[in-house]
């Protein structure tokens, strides 16, 4: 598993947005266009990005803000925010549904589902500075890790549940599990069938993260075979016979190890069985 390194000293802004695939929670991007920027790692980085609807998109999903804040960011080399500032305190989400909002039910199916697996607790927002509001959108979309303030998951119509929970990975602070530095011992990228634009959503490319455990084809922060296909052929394979990748039907054993390890709760036979790896070095 994958994430932001939440106990770096650098400054990291990364953000999130739109989960588009050929078969879960799709969108249309003919308005899209590709840009460069810089955002802010352990040093300034150079990355392509997507323009869809006022948002600038990395990796696919992963919203590193508005264009105007991208541009200005572009001019100065990036600016951030320290690792520390990504973990939701005591692993305490509070949250709003935006009224508005259709299908509920898939929202507190979501919550329920991390509460249930997990340690994290999600209140209803009251005073709270820092919380996450479920609303309406055209696509799947969050950001990585508490960002400050009102920050958003937005759903389009066609998010289910399990794309919901995907979501709130993302709000925790879960990158993609093929983001991992180790994945092409695991995974093939075929390149060919990657729809024009989009070969940087399948790039190595978060040096400010971590990989913990072994490598979870079964992560419901996982690409499935076919996001981002162009022909209808798979633009990414298991090379390991036999195994699926891509489900959004619930948080794996390796999902649920990694935000208790982020945030300081793994139980003994958790830490017999995760491993951080920082450096190609292994932590345990």
């Amino acid at each position: 598993m994958i994430v932001i390194d939440l106990y770096t000293k650098y400054n990291t802004e990364v953000l999130k947005v739109k989960a588009k695939s050929n078969d879960l929670c799709e969108t249309n991007l003919n308005s899209e266009e590709i840009r460069t920027g810089f955002i802010h790692l352990p040093s300034p980085r150079e990355v392509k990005y997507s323009v869809v609807d006022g948002l600038a998109i990395f990796e696919g999903d992963i919203v590193l803000g508005t264009v105007a804040e991208m541009e200005t960011r572009s001019k100065t080399k990036g600016v951030g925010i320290t690792g520390d500032q990504f973990r939701w305190p005591n692993g305490v989400i509070p949250f709003n549904i935006d009224s508005s909002l259709p299908n509920q039910q898939r929202v507190t199916d979501a919550i329920s589902h991390w509460e249930n697996r997990t340690f994290i607790r999600f209140v209803r927002r009251t005073t709270e500075t820092n919380y996450v509001t479920f609303r309406p959108s055209d696509s799947c979309s969050s950001r990585i890790g508490m960002q400050g303030g009102e920050q958003f998951i937005n759903l389009g119509n066609d998010c289910s549940t399990g794309n919901v929970i995907h979501e709130i990975g993302h709000t925790v602070g879960l990158f993609h599990e093929q983001s991992r530095e180790d994945r092409n011992n695991f995974v093939r990228i075929n390149w060919a069938n990657i729809e024009t634009g989009k070969e940087g959503n399948f790039n190595q490319e978060i040096p400010v993260s971590d990989d913990y455990g072994p490598y979870d084809y079964g992560s419901i922060m996982h690409y499935g075979t076919h996001f981002f296909s162009k022909n209808n052929l798979p633009t990414i394979e298991p090379l390991t016979p036999g195994v699926t990748i891509g489900q959004r039907n619930g948080l794996s054993d390796g999902d649920v190890a990694t935000v208790n390890m982020m945030y300081g709760r793994m139980t003994e036979s958790q830490i017999a069985t995760v491993s951080r790896f920082t450096d190609h070095l292994d932590v345990f």
